[in-house]
This record gives structure tokens, C-alpha cells and sequence, in this order.
């Protein structure tokens, strides 16, 4: 996809924004597990069930942060894609099609053209489906 200077600065805008979005998050998601962490240590004089609360709530919490880091890594190599004058082109191994502009304002570090992200959602599901079967006790 031949990118437009216009768009490869409007692209690289909107990466960046969803980037500076979710360090603003992920710094929220720090701040709030440990304001929890220290209700928790005082509250742990009251009884079990708070801290076991504040445990819970803390690996919710380190869970997010995961998938912050996640989407950051996915911006970054969008980032580098679009330096590279690679992005809005599907990675697949056997497609070289240009992703819709419209997917990549929706999704800005979307890897894969449509057809491929159904193909690799379609592939996923059928693993988990399987996974699942082969632990449940009647099939295995």
C-alpha cells in the first residue's frame, strides 16, 4: 500500500495516541493495585476475606497490565511498519494483500488483511475446541 505523506502522518498519529492512551492506563492500573495493596495490608488485621479480595483484585490487575504490554508491542512494530513502508500490508506468509484503510483506522496495528484474521480466529478456535475436548474426562 503506497501511503500518502498525509496519511503516513495521520497513521502515525493515531498510533501514537493509542499508544500514549494505554501507558496512561497501564500507569492508572499500577497506581490502583497498589492503593490495593496497602488498603489490603491494613485491612488483613480485620480478617481473611479482604486480603483474599486484594489478591484477587491484584492479579486482575497484573493481568491487564499483560495485555497493555501486548498492545504496546503491537504499536511499536506498527511503528516500525509504517517506517518501513510495509504497513497496511497483510503479514501472512502466503497473502500480500493491502489491509482497508478503514480496518487500519480502526484497528491501528492490525497485522493481517480480513480474510487472514478469520482464517487464523478460525484456526485458534479450532485448537482451543480441541484442547478442550481432550481434557474433559469423557474424551480423554
Amino acid at each position: 500500500m503506497a501511503l500518502s505523506a498525509r496519511e503516513k502522518d495521520d497513521f502515525r498519529a493515531l498510533l501514537l495516541s493509542e499508544r500514549t492512551k494505554i501507558l496512561a492506563k497501564r500507569k492508572g492500573h499500577f497506581r490502583s493495585a497498589k492503593e490495593k495493596i496497602d488498603i489490603g495490608i491494613i485491612r488483613s488485621a480485620i480478617g481473611n476475606h479482604a486480603t483474599e479480595a486484594i489478591i484477587g483484585s491484584t492479579l486482575v490487575e497484573e493481568s491487564l497490565s499483560q495485555d497493555c504490554i501486548i498492545k504496546l508491542e503491537e504499536i511499536d512494530e506498527a511503528l516500525k511498519r509504517l517506517d518501513a513502508d510495509t504497513y497496511g500490508i497483510c503479514l501472512a506468509l502466503d497473502c500480500d494483500l493491502e489491509i482497508p484503510v478503514e480496518r487500519l483506522k480502526l484497528l491501528p496495528g492490525a497485522e493481517l488483511c480480513i480474510a487472514c484474521q478469520k482464517k487464523k480466529e478460525a484456526k485458534e478456535n479450532k485448537c482451543c475446541r480441541s484442547q478442550r475436548l481432550s481434557s474433559h474426562p469423557i474424551y480423554a
